[in-house]
């Protein structure tokens, strides 16, 4: 049985019945005539109903994470439907790596790319999860992340800005996204869709892209190299003809996979903290 939908409601039917409740109070208490005699009293539930907004927020911040946590959830398990089924059609191919692509019908032309990296699964995990923020540092394709939320070790909400593409073609574009870890059968999964968060609303000066569900993994060959598959399900918007945004997206991921190969062999900060 799925609990989620359960929990969320639990959760959200509780939040809502507190929040009636301490506004009932609130409104009583601004109607009563506080004399000498029951001023402390009254301080004293005002200073009760504060803190009781507290927890409220932090029941409020609770149901969100868990709401967030149960969406990334369900876009790791369709990723994995998605990347590992479906007749697949080379887009690119070179030396040992290739970007493929194929049409699903939810969300339209989807892309994977399989290929190795001479970095241990838990050292690449370093480097795109949790030390994210310092991406662009390394990766010329990212302009700006920063992570909005964290809601445990393992999930958080992320802002991303990527740089423009196709020589300037593809004007800059910006993402929310939540992402998830998860270890299964020896392998590290990094999965991700977009969300919306009340920190981030839309941008003037960027196009904000969508992520369907997508996915890193991340599988140990031996001890020093691991094997890739990486499914990119973007809707960048905006009136893009297919044919530049399937040029734009493959070359995307050779170059994302690029930099990351370079930033590894030059050894900056290829170890774990």
């Amino acid at each position: 049985m799925d609990c989620g939908p359960v929990l969320k409601a639990w959760l959200r039917a509780s939040w809502q019945s507190t929040w009636i409740t301490i506004t009932s109070l609130v409104r009583s208490l601004l109607g009563c005539h506080v004399s000498h005699k029951n001023h402390i009293f009254y301080l004293c539930l005002w200073n009760l109903l504060f803190s009781t907004l507290h927890t409220l927020t932090d029941c409020y911040l609770l149901l969100q994470g868990v709401e967030y946590k149960i969406k990334v959830d369900e876009a790791l398990e369709e990723a994995l439907e998605i990347i590992s089924s479906g007749s697949w059609k080379t887009e690119i191919f070179v030396n040992e790596d290739v970007v493929q692509s194929r049409q699903v019908s939810k969300y339209g032309k989807v892309f994977k790319f399989v290929g190795k990296i001479k970095i241990t699964p838990q050292k690449v995990i370093h480097h795109l999860f949790y030390n994210i923020e310092s991406m662009p540092e390394w990766n010329p394709t990212i302009k700006q992340i920063k992570v909005l939320q964290k809601i445990d070790s393992y999930t958080d909400i992320v802002y991303v800005v990527a740089t423009n593409r196709a020589g300037g073609i593809v004007a800059s574009r910006d993402f929310v996204v939540a992402r998830m870890l998860e270890n299964r059968g020896g392998s590290i999964i990094n999965a991700m869709v977009s969300v919306t968060h009340p920190s981030m609303p839309l941008q003037a000066k960027h196009v904000r892209g969508e992520h369907g569900p997508s996915v890193y993994v991340f599988s140990p060959v031996d001890g020093s190299t691991c094997h890739l598959q990486w499914l990119l399900n973007t809707n960048l918007k905006g009136w893009l003809p297919q044919y530049l945004v399937d040029q734009t997206m493959a070359h995307f991921m050779f170059n994302y996979v690029n930099h990351l190969r370079d930033y590894t062999r030059n050894g900056m900060n290829n170890t774990e903290e």
